[in-house]
């Protein structure tokens, strides 16, 4: 509409005349009275050209695993449909799935608790509704009836839920604060008498406690391979990711640094601008009673 609203400042001015446009305090533009009708013309075709386009929003691999992981789900689903001795209709997973038929993703979740015994919270069969509701919409362009959608999430959180015994609420997760990372920390230099084969281990251990602490215990944040998600690569912590600096701080000891960034954290990958950890070398058994890293 912007285009538009400028469009009616402007007047068609032909070569050899004028138009008087008003004054400043009539009008918030100035125009040259010389412009000639076809280079306003360009201009409004530039104008045009300008306008906002939708533009579809490139997803992460991660986003695109799922999907394709929710794909075969519904393919395999689709394929057992095929079997049942009084089907004479030719099944399409695809076109199944663009009829959006309530029956049809109740059978699905009903498949997909038999098929996965071990999937017993309620989340869990949120999660598969959502990328099914994504998977439609990448298919078809639209979003999933809202009529249907009600239905089905009521489904899910009653009768079905109910029915299932599924385990409401959200698994709780233990993470270690920053005061018990500090004690094992504390405990692992100051008092822990195990014999390692090489004592590098032990500078190693503390490293991973470090590291299971600025990545949330997510492994994968290392090295993709130890997640549970198939990115189909096996990107991981790389020599570039790390720096060693040495400070000369006046008076003081030398004192080394390892600044690591964690380019591969789960929701971060495509941040300009990764975050960055820093190691600082352990200097003395004073410095922990101190309370220095």
């Amino acid at each position: 509409m912007a285009p538009f609203q400028i469009q009616r400042q402007y007047s068609y001015v032909d070569d050899n005349s004028e138009k008087d446009l008003g004054s400043d305090d009539e009008s918030d533009f100035e125009i040259d009275s010389n412009v000639s009708g076809t280079e306003l013309q360009e201009l409004r075709q530039e104008l045009k050209r300008l306008e906002p386009k939708k533009v579809q929003r490139e997803l992460a691999d991660a986003t695109l695993a799922l999907q394709k992981m929710y794909m075969e789900r519904w393919e395999r689903y689709d394929s057992i449909l095929l079997c049942i001795p009084f089907s004479k209709v030719s099944w399409d997973p695809i076109e199944q799935l663009k009829k959006c038929q309530t029956k049809a993703f109740m059978l699905f979740f009903v498949w997909y608790h038999k098929t996965h015994p071990r999937a017993k919270r309620l989340n869990t069969y949120e999660s598969i509704w959502k990328g099914l509701r994504q998977l439609f919409y990448d298919q078809t362009r639209k979003v999933i009836n809202a009529d249907v959608g009600k239905l089905i999430s009521n489904w899910l959180h009653g009768k079905f839920c109910d029915d299932n015994g599924l385990i409401r609420g959200m698994r709780q997760k233990h993470v270690i604060g920053h005061q018990g990372l500090y004690g094992a920390l504390y405990y692992h230099w100051k008092f822990n008498t195990e014999i390692f084969p090489l004592e590098r281990e032990r500078v190693q251990l503390a490293a991973v406690l470090l590291f299971l602490a600025y990545t949330g215990s997510r492994p994968g944040a290392i090295i993709e391979s130890g997640c549970t998600g198939s990115r189909g690569t096996n990107a991981a912590l790389l020599y570039k990711d790390v720096k060693l600096r040495l400070l000369r701080p006046p008076g003081e000891e030398p004192l080394l640094i390892l600044e690591v960034t964690i380019r591969l954290d789960k929701g971060k990958r495509k941040r300009p601008q990764p975050e960055i950890f820093s190691f600082l070398e352990l200097i003395s058994d004073t410095d922990i009673l101190k309370g220095k890293p």
